[in-house]
């Protein structure tokens, strides 16, 4: 929560943060399968309750102060959200998080027009789609060394279809010599929104700049900001 306030502080226009499911189906912020690397518990997040997990510091790792941090779930980022400002949730696994996410957002759904939903695997964020219409979709995707041979000359052609066959929003790109001005721009013609990951450099900031991307993911919100 520290980090996601410190976000807003910034002017970010949203946050990002992905999800699990805990043993009993807490809905919680954690990016890693397991939760070790920030709590020192080296259980698996699917193993540990949520009241484990509330009492485990995810703070200390970080620097000294932020002992106490706790990892938040689903509800309690949600309340925390300004008016007029974006969350993005990647969704980390597979049908049953959709549907304890669908049921929250459900809970709060005044909150729904103010999500993003991102996932790698297509069948989650396709699922996603359809449990949570009215929730903003877009596919996160880096693999283009897997897009079909034939369908390389036309990466955004064969995105294009993908996300139309979903019914998607759009794209959340991974950065690299793939994300060009043309490929940007053949999906943008079809009404697609493009997002980009992780943008922490100025150089990397201008291709998006001139890529004509809708939105960027960076660790520095006070630093890069897309025109109007």
């Amino acid at each position: 929560m520290a980090a996601f306030r410190a976000a807003w502080l910034a002017g970010a226009d949203g946050i990002e943060c992905d999800l699990r499911l805990t043993r009993d189906g807490a809905v919680v912020a954690m990016h890693d399968a397991t939760a070790g690397r920030t709590t020192g518990d080296p259980r698996p997040i699917s193993q540990i309750t949520r009241g484990e997990l509330q009492k485990l510091d995810a703070g200390r790792w970080k620097a000294a102060a932020f002992v106490g941090e706790r990892v938040p779930t689903l509800h309690e980022i949600l309340a925390d959200v300004p008016e007029n400002k974006m969350c993005v949730l990647e969704l980390k696994e597979g049908q049953r998080l959709v549907e304890r996410v669908a049921a929250t957002l459900q809970e709060i759904g005044q909150m729904n027009s103010k999500i993003t939903l991102i996932g790698f695997d297509y069948q989650t964020i396709c699922e996603a789609r359809k449990c949570i219409p009215s929730a903003r979709a877009l596919w996160l995707f880096n693999d283009y060394r897997n897009i079909p041979r034939a369908a390389r000359q036309c990466i955004g052609d064969w995105l294009s279809e993908r996300v139309h066959e979903a019914g998607l929003h759009g794209l959340d790109l991974g950065f690299g010599r793939d994300l060009t001005p043309k490929l940007v721009a053949d999906l943008k013609v079809n009404g697609y929104d493009v997002f980009t990951y992780t943008i922490n450099t100025r150089g990397r900031y201008q291709r998006c700049l001139e890529a004509g991307v809708d939105a960027i993911t960076t660790d520095f919100p006070m630093r890069w900001r897309l025109q109007e």
